[in-house]
């Protein structure tokens, strides 16, 4: 069980640098005519995405639930907040 915990941790990680990575790469959709970052059209374009996802659950709450347990059985002063 501990390798599946350092292996989702380890993921999480390899995600979050795609996703910077992607994240350049899309900051291009949001440029004005003057090459500017175009705050309002970014502001929008996430507004609507969220809205449109808002419904969707993306997580099972009892595996949120296990995976702290677990964190907390690993590390003894873990702490999460709601």
């Amino acid at each position: 069980m501990r390798d599946l915990v350092k292996r989702f941790f380890r993921n999480m990680r390899k995600k979050r640098q795609i996703g910077s990575q992607r994240m350049v790469l899309h900051t291009e959709a949001y440029r004005d005519r003057n090459g500017s970052f175009d705050y309002n059209r970014y502001k929008s374009i996430q507004q609507n995405g969220n809205k449109a996802k808002i419904d969707n659950v993306w997580v099972i709450e009892e595996n949120i639930c296990f995976l702290a347990e677990y964190i907390r059985g690993l590390y003894h002063r873990a702490y999460f907040w709601a």
